[in-house]
């Protein structure tokens, strides 16, 4: 044969084969997703009879005029099969090779091609089986580097060993030179394309089958979230709407992005629907049904100072009803992104309040005019008790009446003191500035020598009216009982959460076993009832007394404030 045949006989070899591995690798690459992902048995089922398809073929298709089934393409396919199926692909591909190789009468057997058929399963099942155990522990290219080395040479000892009689071929002739070197070779780099390409093929499906589980888990639980969320939403969009009370949500600047019915009730909104960006901003609404729109405005101003903060106002409205206006936040991640309007009608409440408080102006009213009348009647009869004591002269009677005149002025005490307490907790607690209350109550005691001092107050309490009876009765009861006091002070700090304020003294201050006593009624050296009367005005919004100070060093009262009853000063109380 020419040179130019050989060379074109050689290049159909390399076509054919080449072929037929782009049909194994499109067969491979197409085994059905359902076997592929759990490469089970059904799919080493599957590599068997791709790759015993193309071994088959490649019978047909001899490598180089040789009719060797081994030195074609079939010395890479079945330890490649075993490689990549398991047990289960080598075993069928190399039974059907063997079978398709024995004569019918057995006899002419060629036991180099059935042995290297035979080795090459066993070898690529047996580094599949490595693998999967995590025996060996290899890089999927040294792995196919070893595999192929290793039955390169053993191919190559059994052919030396067992050499192929080609009827073409003279017996002896080229055996060693041609054939063993040209399969070896063949097998190593045969091996290692052809099972890149298979590598290749596994780590693209296996990514996409990894794209495709991680997106059906990011869809679903999207879907979570989103069934979490909408059953969230319903849940307060119910609760919302549930209540009475109008809520209405805006804006930092005002403008209206949300509403309850009750709500659109209060604002006077018609159409439930209507988009929040037609409708005209929070102060628009409310001021144009309000008595007095000063109120919203005030509580706007504090809004801007205060914005972390809650604030509340009543507001009545045209209609005749009174609103309770509080308003809070509207916080997104901890930013405030606008305030939640909450509207509750305290009309009722209004109208039970001034019931009683018309009441409660009768009963004072009357009560100050018996008061009146008992304090004249004692003081008639302490009067006829004197008379009395000066003319008898029977000591007897003389002690008793004056036991008598003692249990009068009692009376009288108690009947004053009903005076002093008739106000408490009579009118609404305000925001007042201790330190200004306490230079207030000061004033009366100009006279007695007595330096007044207040640190720096930065924080203004909310308490009932007569905090100024307060600083009243305390400096009373340190010029009474504090024998040589001559400075007078008021402090304060901070502890943990809560604002005490300290009043101290510089006389002689209380013995221990009077500390807890002291706000006791009736207990005291005078008429005991000052500082019970303390304890009482500062106990109506959650505000307590202790004395703490050091006998001998003066008293020191500590008033503690709780953290809702006390925010920073902004203008003299009111």
């Amino acid at each position: 044969m020419d040179p130019l045949s050989q060379s074109w006989h050689l290049f159909l070899d390399w076509f054919e084969n080449i072929s037929l591995l782009v049909v194994l690798i499109f067969l491979y690459n197409y085994i059905p997703d359902r076997f592929f992902i759990h490469r089970d048995r059904i799919y080493s089922v599957f590599v068997g009879l791709i790759f015993t398809f193309a071994a088959i073929m490649g019978i047909f298709i001899p490598w180089g005029g040789t009719s060797h089934p081994s030195i074609g393409i079939n010395g890479v396919l079945v330890p490649l099969a075993g490689l990549v199926g398991g047990p289960v692909s080598a075993a069928i591909i190399t039974v059907t090779l063997v079978l398709s190789r024995l004569p019918l009468n057995f006899v002419g057997i060629d036991l180099s091609d059935i042995l290297i058929t035979i080795i090459a399963g066993i070898i690529g099942a047996l580094f599949y089986l490595l693998r999967e155990r995590k025996i060996l522990k290899l890089a999927p290219l040294t792995e196919l580097v070893i595999l192929s080395s290793l039955f390169a040479c053993i191919t190559g000892i059994v052919l030396i060993c067992n050499p192929v009689h080609d009827q073409n071929v003279p017996p002896g002739a080229q055996i060693l030179s041609v054939p063993v070197i040209e399969v070896a070779v063949i097998i190593f780099f045969g091996l290692i394309l052809l099972g890149s390409v298979i590598r290749a093929i596994d780590r693209k499906r296996d990514d996409e089958y990894e794209l495709v589980a991680y997106k059906e888990h990011l869809e679903a639980l999207v879907q979570e979230r989103t069934a979490a969320l909408e059953r969230t939403n319903s849940l307060q969009e119910a609760t919302i709407e549930s209540t009475t009370d109008g809520i209405i949500v805006t804006g930092l600047h005002g403008e209206v992005t949300g509403y309850n019915s009750a709500g659109a009730s209060v604002l006077g909104i018609v159409d439930k629907k209507c988009e929040s960006n037609q409708i005209p901003d929070i102060y628009s609404l409310v001021c144009s049904q309000v008595h007095k729109p000063d109120n919203l405005l005030q509580c706007q101003e504090k809004l801007a100072d205060y914005p972390h903060e809650p604030i509340k106002v009543d507001l009545k409205f045209q209609n005749g009803s009174t609103y309770e206006l509080s308003v809070t936040p509207h916080r997104l991640a901890g930013v405030i992104i606008g305030h939640v309007y909450n509207f509750r009608n305290i009309t009722k409440r209004k109208m039970a309040e001034e019931a009683i408080k018309t009441v409660n102006q009768k009963l004072l009213l009357l009560s100050g005019i018996t008061r009146h009348d008992i304090l004249n009647q004692l003081t008639a009869l302490n009067l006829y008790v004197q008379l009395v004591i000066d003319e008898t002269t029977d000591t007897g009677i003389k002690e008793h009446l004056y036991q008598i005149d003692q249990i009068l002025k009692t009376m009288q005490l108690h009947t004053e003191f009903t005076s002093d307490y008739q106000d408490v907790g009579l009118h609404e607690p305000v925001w007042q500035i201790p330190g200004d209350i306490f230079i207030q109550a000061s004033a009366a005691f100009k006279d007695k020598g007595i330096e007044f001092k207040t640190g720096k107050i930065e924080y203004e309490i909310y308490t009932d009216p007569l905090l100024e009876r307060v600083f009243y009765n305390l400096i009373d009861n340190s010029l009474r009982h504090g024998e040589h006091v001559s400075s007078i002070s008021l402090t304060e700090y901070m502890n943990g959460h809560k604002l005490v304020l300290v009043y101290h003294d510089n006389g002689t201050g209380i013995l221990p076993a009077e500390k807890e006593k002291i706000f006791q009624k009736g207990f005291g050296k005078h008429t005991g009832f000052g500082m019970f009367l303390i304890h009482e005005i500062l106990s109506i919004t959650g505000i307590s007394i202790r004395e703490k100070g050091i006998y001998g060093e003066g008293v020191r009262f500590e008033i503690t404030v709780p953290p809702d009853k006390f925010r920073p000063k902004t203008e003299p109380a009111t």
